[in-house]
């Protein structure tokens, strides 16, 4: 059986505590980074956090059979809330393939 000292085993638990220091700062800076999310499509910044995927797959899946020059209004990440911008459904359908890139980007980092 092996025996550490009290030194080794003081400089093992401060490496453990370290690496469990960085992890958590990691997942926080990720997790800040999931949650402020944009991209930008056609010079429109939109949301591009979990929710907002959420209500872009909603929108593009209700416009399925529509065609790509669909006229929509949607809030941008840059402008107040309840203030619509017009765009077409294929712009929202090219910011949602982008938005769901950048969050596979970020979860996989």
């Amino acid at each position: 059986m092996l025996k550490l000292s009290s030194k080794t085993t003081i400089a093992a638990a401060e490496a453990q505590a370290e690496a469990a220091r960085a992890d958590l700062e990691f997942r926080a800076a990720r997790a800040e980074a999931v949650e402020s999310a944009t991209v930008t499509v056609n010079g429109n910044l939109y949301n591009a956090n979990e929710r907002s995927i959420q209500r872009m797959t909603a929108a593009v899946l209700a416009g399925a059979d529509e065609s790509a020059d669909l006229p929509l209004s949607w809030s941008m990440a840059d402008t107040a809330p309840g203030v619509m911008t017009a765009i077409t459904l294929g712009e929202l359908r090219h910011a949602l393939r982008a938005a769901t890139e950048q969050m596979g980007a970020l979860w996989g980092r």
